[in-house]
Formats: C-alpha cells, sequence, structure tokens
C-alpha cells in the first residue's frame, strides 16, 4: 500500500482534531480518484535486446609541442 496525504477541510481545527475523525479523514481521500492531470504509471512492455553500441571514438594523437624559440641576449 502507498501512501496518502490528505489535505484538512478549513473549517477543521488541527488543536481539536480527534484520531477517529483524521483516520475518516485520509480514508475519504484514499477511497477517492486520483486528481486530475496525474495517470497512474502504465508497465511498459519488454524490449528486445538491443545490440550492444560500438566503443567511442578515440581522439586523434596530439601534435608533438613545438620548441619555444629562444632570443638571443645582446
Amino acid at each position: 500500500m502507498g501512501k496518502v496525504n490528505a489535505t484538512l477541510p478549513r473549517d477543521a481545527d488541527v488543536n481539536t482534531l480527534t484520531l477517529e475523525e483524521a483516520v475518516a479523514i485520509v480514508d475519504k481521500k484514499a477511497g477517492s480518484a486520483p486528481a486530475k492531470g496525474k495517470k497512474a504509471k502504465a508497465s511498459k512492455p519488454e524490449k528486445a535486446e538491443k545490440p550492444a553500441k560500438a566503443p567511442a571514438k578515440t581522439k586523434a594523437a596530439a601534435k608533438p609541442a613545438t620548441k619555444a624559440k629562444k632570443s638571443k641576449a645582446k
């Protein structure tokens, strides 16, 4: 069984609410239909296995670094 969250009616006082009244509110909420816009998740049919993907291509080898030119001291 899943969770059931229920909101209290505006005329209900939290401080004077009895356990029996709370249980009745939750039971009423649990028995009602889900809110519009929220659909129950349908189970997806099992898919046939896909062939394995080819491994990712590797990057081209980096070019060797060029030597920095040294300036002559005067």
